[in-house]
């Protein structure tokens, strides 16, 4: 059996222990699902512009879920859900003293999914969750 001679009685026990962390990160990683989320619940008042909520959907992950749950008490909101391919999957406007709750979930299509929201001198509420599993 051939020994690492370093001068260092330390290296050998080292090197051994930094194998076993790789390999055993290799074996975790293969069967490793991506599962995260993000979430974002806020006030807002006379709001103008887009708000963009990003999540991607890596090759680990099987499927995205979007949460959004929009109260508008002036103005008006557009809530829209575009694809990795910036396709829109979901367009919906919520005028003043509505609300809107809704919950998708999408398989296979990998990249980066988009929940814009878009404030038209709005005030309101809005809760927006996406997760990928």
């Amino acid at each position: 059996m051939s020994r690492l001679h370093t001068g260092n009685r330390f290296a050998e026990p080292l090197v051994a222990v930094t194998v076993l962390l790789l390999a055993s990160a290799a074996a975790l990683h293969a069967g490793f699902k991506d599962y995260s989320t993000s979430h974002q619940s806020r006030g807002f008042k006379n709001q103008e512009g887009t708000l963009v909520f990003a999540r991607e959907l890596s090759e680990t992950a099987e499927r995205i879920t979007v949460k959004a749950k929009v109260k508008v008490k002036e103005g008006a909101v557009t809530i829209r859900l575009e694809d990795p391919y910036g396709n829109p999957v979901w367009n919906q406007r919520v005028e003043a003293e509505d609300e809107v709750e809704r919950k998708e979930w999408f398989n296979g299509k990998r990249g980066e999914w988009r929940l814009l929201l878009v404030f038209e001198d709005a005030s309101g509420r809005y809760n927006v969750k996406l997760s990928t599993r």
